[in-house]
């Protein structure tokens, strides 16, 4: 039986402090098609990574616009 890989997406954002993850965390935390996520608020472009083998990167960044937030997909 052959499983997917899961999808890591990284985006830019405007998280900045720890109040910013909190509330993404009530979000993302609950969401069964996340795998994982963190937001490197030292890091110059707020990095957020995600990790889900279902969700697609529109989907979100829709989750972060509706918490209040923006991110833009980082490109190579």
């Amino acid at each position: 039986m052959k499983t997917e890989s899961p999808n890591i997406f990284l985006f830019t954002s405007n998280i900045t402090t720890a109040q910013d993850v909190l509330v993404l965390r009530d979000v993302f935390d609950r969401h069964p098609q996340i795998e994982c996520w963190s937001v490197d608020t030292e890091d110059c472009d707020k990095v957020l990574r995600v990790v889900s083998g279902e969700m697609n990167c529109t989907r979100i960044m829709e989750l972060v616009r509706l918490c209040g937030y923006s991110c833009a997909e980082l490109t190579d």
